[in-house]
């Protein structure tokens, strides 16, 4: 996967906020992604965030139905099922790139009705201004992968270098 900046959000209000933010820093509505569970909230919201590319629904084994909006969703559609495992860490971990400990962070937080959003970026600037923007927005968790190694940025916690 290329380099990407992910948050998760506890209410759907904060989500829509980031992308609004995120498309009034330039990034491109294409490069946004989004992944919660499946519910008639959620559908209504699909409306709200219609201008991520692909809304559709996904089913993944052993965790439920989500709706994801953008690459995300091809990603986490091609992730084969394991008996064995927890929920959705290994779709987070295969399909995303993340570490067994972020994949576990983010399965839960999905499980309890957390909003993931996804921030594709060209670089590590990109990466840290999307960070900067996503946790402006309330994200309570944000993590970058991408560029040759996972690096966390806590929403507490940003570079200072981060504009």
């Amino acid at each position: 996967m290329s380099p990407a900046t992910f948050g998760s959000f506890t209410s759907l209000a904060q989500a829509e906020e980031a992308v609004d933010y995120l498309t009034s820093d330039r990034f491109a509505s294409g490069d946004i992604s989004v992944l919660m569970q499946d519910t008639p909230r959620a559908r209504l919201a699909a409306g709200t965030l219609g201008l991520l590319a692909g809304i559709d629904t996904i089913s993944i084994a052993g965790a439920g139905s989500f709706i994801a909006a953008g690459s995300i969703s091809s990603l986490l559609a091609s992730v084969p099922a394991r008996s064995g495992e927890s929920q959705l860490e290994v779709p987070l971990m295969e399909g995303l790139g993340f570490s067994r400990a972020v994949a576990s962070s983010f399965g839960k937080r999905l499980s309890e009705g957390a909003i993931l959003l996804s921030v594709q970026c060209r670089n590590l600037d990109d990466q840290n201004r999307a960070a900067e923007v996503l946790r402006n927005a309330g994200a309570e968790e944000i993590e970058s992968i991408g560029n040759s190694r996972t690096m966390p940025l806590p929403a507490r916690e940003l570079p200072k270098e981060v504009a």
